[in-house]
Order: C-alpha cells, then sequence, then structure tokens
C-alpha cells in the first residue's frame, strides 16, 4: 500500500469516527426526566395533528358444566383529528368506520384516548355511577346488563351486555382533564419515591433514562426514554408488572400493561409519530385484552389567529 493510500484510509477513518460523548451530561438527571416530557406531552407551540387509530378487544368467556371457556376478537379503526396547546388537548374528535362485529361480539367505542398529551374535559356537568347505569338500563334490561363499571374520578366507564345471545362491549373514555395518562398510571401507585437513572448506551449512540416506580412491596414499573446522540427524546417504553389487581371499589387484575411512543424531531420540536398500549384486565368473570395503535400521519403548527 502506497503512503498517499494509507494517508487517505486514516483520514477516512477518522472522518467516519463518531465524536465521542461528553459523559459528564449524565450526571444532570432533572435536566434529562424533564427534557423526557415533551415526548409524553408534545412540543411546546401548539400544534394541529391527524391520525389513525387501531383499537382491538379480545374477550374470554368463562366456560360452565356444559359448555367450553371461548375466545372471540374484534377491531375499531378510525380517524383523529384535534389540536395539541402546551401539552393539553383543547380539541380531538374521533370518527369510527361503520361498527365491525366478529361472531357474536360487537364493539362500541366513544372517543380515542392518546397516550400524548391530557385529555380536554367533557362539555356538561360530572356524572355519578348511578346515572350512567340508568343511561344503560335505556337501552338493555337488567338481566341484560351482564357487568357495569363506571370510574367517578375520571368519569370513564366499561360495560358488557348481552342481548339476543350478542355480547357487546362498551368503552366511554375519560371525561375529565387529567394529566398525562403515564404520569396518572404513576400518581394511581403513590409510590414512596422514583428511582431515576441516565446512562450512554454506546452501541445506539443514546441517552439512556430509566426510572423504577414500585409497584407493591416487590414490583416495579419500568419507563425508559432514548435520546439518540443526547439530543431529542424519540422512543418511550412503560411496562407494568407482569401481573397486579387494583384495589378500589372492586378488585381488577391487569396484565402485561405496556405504553409505547414513538416520537420525531422536526422544526416544530419533538412531535408524535405513534403509540400504543395493550393490556388484559380480568374483571367479574370476564377476561379482556385491549391494543390500541395510533399512527400521527400530520402534524403542523396551528394557523396565526
Amino acid at each position: 500500500m502506497t503512503w498517499l493510500a494509507l494517508l487517505l484510509l486514516q483520514t477516512s477513518s477518522a472522518a467516519s469516527a463518531p465524536e465521542p460523548f461528553d459523559l459528564n451530561r449524565l450526571d444532570d438527571t432533572a435536566m434529562w426526566s424533564e427534557r423526557a416530557r415533551r415526548l409524553q406531552y408534545g412540543p411546546s407551540q401548539c400544534i394541529e395533528v391527524q391520525g389513525r387509530v387501531r383499537f382491538q378487544l379480545s374477550m374470554y368467556t368463562p366456560g360452565g358444566l356444559l359448555s367450553s371457556g371461548r375466545e372471540q376478537k374484534v377491531i375499531g379503526q378510525g380517524r383523529f383529528q384535534g389540536r395539541l396547546e402546551e401539552g393539553v388537548w383543547t380539541t380531538l374528535e374521533t370518527t369510527w368506520d361503520p361498527e365491525t362485529k366478529s361472531g357474536d361480539i360487537g364493539l362500541e367505542l366513544d372517543r380515542f384516548l392518546p397516550i400524548v398529551g391530557s385529555l380536554p374535559e367533557r362539555a356538561g356537568p360530572n356524572r355519578t355511577p348511578e346515572a350512567h347505569k340508568a343511561d344503560l338500563r335505556e337501552r338493555f334490561s337488567e338481566d341484560e346488563i351482564m357487568m357495569a363499571e363506571f370510574f367517578e374520578d375520571d368519569q370513564s366507564a366499561i360495560a358488557v351486555t348481552k342481548k339476543d345471545g350478542k355480547f357487546r362491549v362498551h368503552f366511554e373514555g375519560s371525561g375529565m382533564p387529567a394529566v398525562n395518562i403515564i404520569e396518572e398510571t404513576v400518581a394511581k401507585l403513590s409510590p414512596p419515591g422514583v428511582a431515576q437513572y441516565v446512562t450512554w448506551d454506546e452501541p445506539t449512540r443514546s441517552v439512556i433514562l430509566e426510572e423504577a416506580v414500585p409497584v407493591g412491596d416487590r414490583d416495579v414499573m419500568t419507563i425508559t426514554v432514548a435520546f439518540p446522540e443526547g439530543g431529542s427524546p424519540t422512543r418511550l417504553d412503560a411496562t407494568m408488572p407482569k401481573r397486579f389487581t387494583v384495589e378500589d371499589d372492586i378488585n381488577l387484575v391487569l396484565r402485561d400493561v405496556q405504553f409505547h411512543i414513538r416520537g420525531r424531531e422536526t422544526p416544530l420540536g419533538v412531535v408524535p409519530g405513534s403509540e400504543g398500549m395493550s393490556m388484559s384486565a380480568g374483571l367479574l368473570g370476564f377476561t379482556l385484552g385491549l391494543d390500541q395503535r395510533a399512527v400521527y400521519d400530520r402534524v403542523r403548527a396551528c394557523p396565526a389567529p
């Protein structure tokens, strides 16, 4: 190899070598935690979004003396549009496709419940559990209402009805202005504290922020946020323990609860690209599996007033 070829090879290698990351930047845990919020709440300025949402419900009904258990699945799809201002959805509208049924199960959906941002408040006074069940009784008899649960703290509801041999699952999203759904989940766990760790991952050349939230005496909820090259956060993954019980007015057993957000860097800042959440819930003899995924197809700055 000639001296010229060797010089060119050394120059090329030096040019392609990435800049070493300053590990001293990892010491400011609070700064990384604050920057991670942009992935959960969106950019500081107002944005308008349009996208697609897919909601899959799996329902397992236990067997009896003369019948075996049965699992059924049904999918709801639609489009959404809204305005996100400083982390709050000031408007959010969902248009669902014509109802999809699968076998003996139907799905009735309210509005899309995003992971990014906080939901706007519904118009009108807050409802009570009694008012929610009264609404169901206008459409179904007492014998046809298999299960009806209303969560007064966030005005959300879930019900299962059976009419003419057909099951129907009804969902109503939160109606109260709430904190971000992930932060709301953490708040409901009432942890004595949250452990935070910031590390540098050389293979992906990303800063990794990991938060460990105690769940009960032995389990933890893990929230991981990645900052490629130490820049803006673009990936969030949150996982709950494989199984835990929410002790409220009812004992709700949750399994495999996960939240995922993927963002992208734009001139507007970090904007949502896609998100998903999934879980299964055991309640009053029913087991429901939920899987929701959303893609933000279009994001733009809000027009000047």
